[in-house]
């Protein structure tokens, strides 16, 4: 994982806003976005109609080793939003690397 002591100047490979350390189901996908994202991935939503699924540690089922996103080009709305050094960036980085 890169040095999370400043914020990253690119997504590549950081993945924290990728990682919950809470149960809630936090990634929501849309309906839209679960027409091209493989079910396979997907739960049911609690605001939503679907969530990405999480594996046992609070990543995101599509997070890969290298912090990356198994479906990048296929990846959620929400998950497009996020740019770096934005408020979910900064509490993503607080909530994981500096609770």
């Amino acid at each position: 994982m890169a040095d999370m002591t400043q914020i990253p100047e690119s997504c590549d490979g950081c993945g924290l806003c990728c990682i919950n350390n809470t149960d809630a189901k936090w990634i929501e996908v849309t309906a839209e976005d679960a027409k091209r994202i493989p079910s396979h991935f997907l739960q049911a939503g609690d605001i939503e109609p679907f969530a990405m699924q999480q594996v046992s540690n609070g990543r995101c089922v599509c997070l890969d080793n290298q912090n990356r996103c198994s479906i990048y080009p296929l990846r959620p709305t929400i998950c497009r939003a996020v740019m770096p050094g934005d408020d979910v960036c900064v509490t993503s980085i607080k909530r994981i690397v500096a609770p």
